[in-house]
């Protein structure tokens, strides 16, 4: 599977430390990165695709600025409806909304950005009629100032796709407005006013103290969608990138972190669903990552394995029915395991394919064991091979040599002198595998060739026997030999 850039190796020790609370910075940017994985090496590259250390930043300022005219524009309309404010109509109003305001990212471990706006000082002056006889001069002038919050929730695709506003369960779309700690103060309150206008302005003042006239206006500032349409032209950018993301293969988006380590100038991507505190280094962003999960891995090529399986004896000799001459293999069959893709995030590991090739080769009688020398063909080229190991065919039986005849589910396979993965590279091209000294005179051989016998001697050194050297991750190209597997029984009674 590919992705976008989650590398999930280290996930585990890397998350359980950081799972704290959800934490927001202010200066937080955006990247997207493609994560190439090479199946070769294994390694996983993040390429990037977009990058805006300060997308949440200035962007977030930006797309208040493109919607602030509009909600002024509002605000003194609601304002100046008639006998809005406890009957009495507002006029001359003017709105001044902050211009830079505060932005905070958060993320709790779920698929959603949270992007919060906050602006203080914000005012609205406005002059309202009186219920007296008393002339213009005696309408006051009122200041009602407030903050404002903007929460904007981002929901992120598990499936490839574009980033779009997420929506509540009522099916509204989260870019909320909220207004906060109104005040009312008076602006020109002359001596010799009425009290009726006195008692107005201390009416105007508890309606504008109180949550209900707020509530209204958020209401109708809401109703507008001006933030929600803004939205859609702020993540434009970036929806761009994802949709050529698509239209190359990948499927799979998923939120990281860069973790800035002290010890190490390279940030280091995690993949988690977790809560992860972001950076306050400047330019830290919050990272989208893109997999794919149509890697093509090739199950067939011209590697060539060859070694040894060994058993005592007393075991006898393993037979397969004979078929046809053409198509008549040993009783062994190889397994391996390819991996299919990168390592994914947490528990899940890698994705893998498993093959499988028929064992040819010849059967020898050494003193006190059978070894057979083995062939296995077609294997691919330059891959890693894990958990390489040998197996029998089903329809295996045990020959007359052995009086109790022992079931394959009981045979067990071990490594002998190597271990780890195995790797067959791909021949040079002046390279050619010549047939003529394949151990067994064809693919084809029959199940059982005829035994030879030959004397096998320990190996020594200095009149010391030593074994091989343990050979970890053996590789060779073309044709990779001295694979050796040796064959044991499990007991009956430990199977019981």
């Amino acid at each position: 599977m590919n992705r976008i850039a989650l590398t999930a190796g280290t996930v585990a020790a890397l998350v359980a430390p950081l799972a704290l609370a959800p934490v927001a910075h202010a200066q937080s940017g955006l990247q997207v990165l493609e994560q190439a994985w090479d199946p070769i090496s294994r390694e996983v590259k993040s390429l990037p695709s977009f990058k805006d250390v300060a997308y949440f930043r200035e962007g977030a300022k930006t797309l208040w600025q493109k919607t602030k005219p509009e909600l002024q524009t509002q605000m003194k309309s609601y304002l100046g409806q008639s006998g809005l404010l406890k009957g009495q109509t507002a006029y001359d109003i003017e709105v001044q909304l902050g211009n830079t305001p505060t932005v905070r990212v958060s993320n709790d471990g779920s698929n959603q950005l949270t992007l919060s706006l906050s602006l203080t000082g914000n005012t609205v002056r406005f002059t309202t009629t009186q219920p007296t006889i008393a002339g213009k001069y005696a309408d006051p002038r009122l200041a009602a100032d407030f903050d404002i919050e903007v929460e904007i929730v981002l929901e992120i695709p598990s499936d490839l796709g574009p980033l779009r506003l997420a929506r509540d369960e009522q099916g509204r779309e989260r870019a909320v407005i909220r207004t906060t700690h109104g005040h009312l103060s008076s602006q020109n309150l002359p001596a010799d006013v009425a009290k009726a206008v006195v008692d107005l302005v201390s009416s105007i003042s508890q309606l504008v103290g109180g949550p209900d006239f707020w509530e209204k206006l958020e209401q109708q500032l809401n109703r507008q969608r001006s933030i929600a349409r803004q939205v859609d032209s702020y993540l434009t950018p970036v929806n761009t990138t994802l949709a050529s993301l698509k239209a190359k293969g990948y499927a799979v988006l998923m939120l990281a972190r860069t973790l800035l380590a002290a010890e190490s100038p390279r940030p280091t991507l995690v993949a988690s669903r977790a809560p992860l505190p972001l950076q306050s280094e400047s330019g830290s962003c919050l990272t989208l990552l893109a997999y794919r999960t149509d890697y093509a891995i090739p199950t067939t090529g011209s590697g060539v394995l060859r070694g040894t399986i060994r058993w005592d004896k007393a075991l006898g000799v393993p037979t397969r029915p004979r078929r046809t001459v053409t198509s008549v293999s040993s009783p062994f069959v190889f397994h391996a395991r390819l991996q299919a893709g990168p390592q994914q995030e947490s528990a899940l590991g890698a994705p893998t394919k498993d093959i499988t090739r028929p064992v040819y080769g010849t059967l020898v009688e050494t003193e006190r064991e059978y070894e057979f020398r083995y062939e296995v063909f077609d294997l691919p080229n330059d891959l890693p091979l894990d958990v390489a190991r040998m197996g029998l065919a089903s329809d295996t039986s045990w020959g007359a040599l052995n009086p109790q005849p022992l079931p394959p589910k009981e045979a067990a396979f071990s490594a002998l002198g190597w271990s780890g993965t195995l790797r067959i590279l791909r021949p040079l091209p002046l390279q050619r595998l010549d047939p003529a000294v394949s151990l067994s005179s064809s693919r084809f051989s029959c199940a059982v060739p005829q035994l030879q016998k030959i004397q096998k001697r320990p190996l020594k050194l200095d009149g010391v026997t030593r074994q091989p050297l343990l050979r970890p991750n053996p590789e060779a190209r073309g044709i990779l030999e001295g694979i050796d597997f040796l064959l044991t029984v499990v007991p009956q009674k430990i199977l019981r």
